[in-house]
């Protein structure tokens, strides 16, 4: 039964929002029945007056979602199991056009519309479905989905994600996958292992890039992840992983970029697009403004932001609180996914403020960020991001002022 199955809408749009599409995901307990399912939206303001371009790029941990190239959204797998995820089947396509229903319907149905000289047509000029022959870089590279391999085999994997891991591993065995580097460089992998430790080298067109050592974890389903900084050419090759010594599984690559350009962004508290429970009280922190204060357990804050890469960054808290005991997360994709968890220390009162840093990966592009109160008794000024290579000093501050928004949650399929 719906959407037990999973549900992937490439576009979707209502008559009342004449210029915004929205693109979703929908799983078993992702969904908005609960308030959880993955959706994104974006402005188009000639979605019914022009043809334009609705993509998604489908793959193993995500899906992408974009208007004529330009991405807005992404849906990440954020736990095991096909009730989280159960996009590894094929899908049907679905095109159509309807009316009412609760979110069609929602203010009602013009009925006038009937009555138009051009009628009411959805118009399609074309549907284009294709794989590419290899594995983008920056990205994860699953260890399963390999081109050619000699010796190993596969079984389930307990570790985020689920899916498969490569084990029974012995020195000699190889696994082949053709990746696409777009710019060389310099490089950060991340081998996802698990078992008695061992040792591996990682070669690109025949070339050794990297020799790793895994350490000894306490089981074969007890993952870690170890990190390397590797140099890797630009196009398309054959990467190979090869084991040199026996003992351990693995689960994937992860590739990501390392990125020198500096990245900055504040974001202050009071600014956010929506939020549940929270009050604003004025600050008598460096710089002023209001702060977010009254906060109780279950009360939370989304603030949009657009970061330029995927990767590490550097996120710092501006708390202060009167008594200690606070206890907040950052998350993303509506709380799906939790990003870090943050206890904000006692301050020794309520305008005595202090930052926490934390290390956050982050995915680049639009996204929501959110802030929920586990346990209240805080206050928060505001948030930093930036990377390694920021500079705060010297990098220009973009800070993140927006206006009050509205966010709907709406049925899909409409009833």
């Amino acid at each position: 039964a719906w959407p037990n199955s999973g549900e992937i809408d490439i576009l979707e749009h209502v008559g009342y929002e004449a210029g915004v599409v929205h693109g979703s995901a929908h799983t078993k307990l992702n969904n908005f029945q609960f308030g959880t399912q993955y959706t994104g939206t974006t402005p188009v303001p000639d979605a019914t007056s022009a043809f334009h371009t609705y993509a998604i790029e489908w793959r193993a941990d995500r899906i992408d979602y974009f208007v004529d190239d330009v991405h807005y959204f992404t849906a990440f797998r954020n736990a095991n199991g096909w009730e989280n995820y159960p996009f590894n089947h094929d899908f049907y396509f679905i095109l159509n056009l309807a009316f009412g229903g609760d979110w069609g319907g929602l203010q009602g149905i013009d009925n006038n519309i009937f009555n138009r000289p051009e009628g009411v047509k959805l118009e399609v000029d074309y549907v284009r479905v294709y794989k590419r022959d290899y594995i983008a870089l920056p990205g994860t590279v699953e260890a399963e989905d390999f081109t050619a391999m000699n010796g190993i085999q596969l079984e389930a994997t307990t570790d985020t994600g689920g899916g498969e891991n490569v084990g029974w591993t012995d020195a000699g065995d190889w696994m082949d996958y053709t990746v696409n580097v777009p710019t060389a460089g310099d490089y950060k992998v991340k081998y996802r292992v698990a078992g008695n430790g061992g040792a591996a080298n990682l070669l690109l067109g025949g070339q050794t890039v990297d020799q790793v050592s895994m350490p000894s974890t306490s089981g074969w389903q007890d993952w870690t992840t170890v990190e390397s900084t590797v140099t890797l050419p630009a196009g398309t090759a054959t990467l190979r992983f090869l084991a040199t010594t026996a003992g351990f599984n693995l689960n994937c690559l992860e590739v990501e970029e390392i990125n020198t350009t500096p990245f900055y962004q504040k974001i202050e508290a009071e600014s956010y697009s929506q939020m549940s429970g929270v009050q604003l009280e004025n600050c008598s922190d460096a710089g002023g403004g209001q702060n977010v204060g009254w906060v109780d357990a279950g009360d939370w804050m989304i603030y949009p932001v657009d970061l330029p890469f995927a990767g590490d960054y550097t996120v710092s808290y501006r708390v202060a609180s009167q008594n200690g005991g606070g206890h907040f997360r950052l998350d993303a994709n509506a709380g799906s996914v939790i990003l870090d968890e943050v206890y904000p220390p006692n301050t020794g009162g309520w305008q005595n403020w202090q930052t926490v840093t934390h290390t956050v990966n982050l995915p680049a592009g639009p996204q929501n960020l959110g802030i929920y109160a586990y346990a209240g008794g805080f206050n928060l000024n505001y948030i930093e991001i930036s990377n390694g290579a920021s500079q705060r000093n010297f990098a220009p501050q973009a800070e993140l002022d927006l206006p009050s928004r509205t966010v709907s949650v709406f049925p899909n399929p409409s009833a």
